[in-house]
């Protein structure tokens, strides 16, 4: 429920809620949950998926679109143990961490400012 401007509630609509909504199309296995301002994402059977706004690559699928379903994050597709989500996202895989999303601030710890719609390691941990 709550603000839906970006299709962030999974429903397949852009129209807000004060009630609990049912989400669409969202895997089984779900173990984590992550809200971030304007998207969503999941952890399921070790898989991050995700949905919602996506204009700095916040949804890790290589594009800026956004999306009112589920998309895979390239390359977690298995391992995926944390997540969480902000104007960027980020994610335990298999021990290392992985960031994507907005960049400005070198929030992604990637050593640059250059703003990421897949995910990258981040560096010296």
């Amino acid at each position: 429920w709550g603000r839906n401007d970006y299709g962030q509630l999974g429903n397949r609509t852009k129209v807000d809620s004060s009630t609990p909504v049912q989400a669409q199309g969202i895997p089984s296995g779900i173990i984590a949950v992550a809200v971030g301002g304007i998207h969503t994402c999941v952890i399921a059977n070790g898989a991050a998926k995700c949905w919602g706004g996506n204009s700095h690559g916040e949804l890790g699928n290589g594009t800026t679109t956004d999306s009112l379903s589920p998309v895979q994050v390239l390359g977690l597709t298995a391992g995926v143990t944390a997540i969480v989500a902000s104007s960027q996202t980020c994610a335990i895989v298999n021990g290392a961490v992985k960031c994507w999303g907005l960049n400005d601030q070198a929030q992604l710890g990637d050593g640059t400012t250059t703003d990421r719609s897949t995910p990258v390691t981040v560096t010296g941990l």
